[in-house]
């Protein structure tokens, strides 16, 4: 019998560009959401890439956590009203 080839899904973009994205959506984001986007190989720095994105110097984006479960599970939504400025998202156009 044939082994089954596994099929790995890839992001389009990157990680952050796919964050961003999804906050921009009005969407609320836990690590499960990422890694499942990333199809089970990324999506671990959901953390960080929201510290790095809150902490910004320029252009801090307001993101709102919530932390739920015995196991502290975090979730991060986008605060509302908030419109990014001038700088290049690392969306594509």
């Amino acid at each position: 019998m044939a082994k089954r080839r596994r099929t790995i899904r890839r992001l389009s973009g990157t990680q952050l560009a796919t964050v961003k994205a999804e906050l921009l959506a009005g969407k609320a984001l836990t690590h499960a959401d990422l890694i499942a986007a990333c199809g089970g190989n990324g999506g671990w720095r959901l953390g960080a890439i929201i510290h790095s994105l809150s902490s910004d110097k320029q252009e801090p984006w307001p993101i709102v956590r919530r932390y739920d479960g015995n196991r502290r599970m975090a979730t991060y939504w986008l605060a509302p009203g908030f419109k990014p400025g001038n700088r290049q998202l690392g969306l594509p156009l």
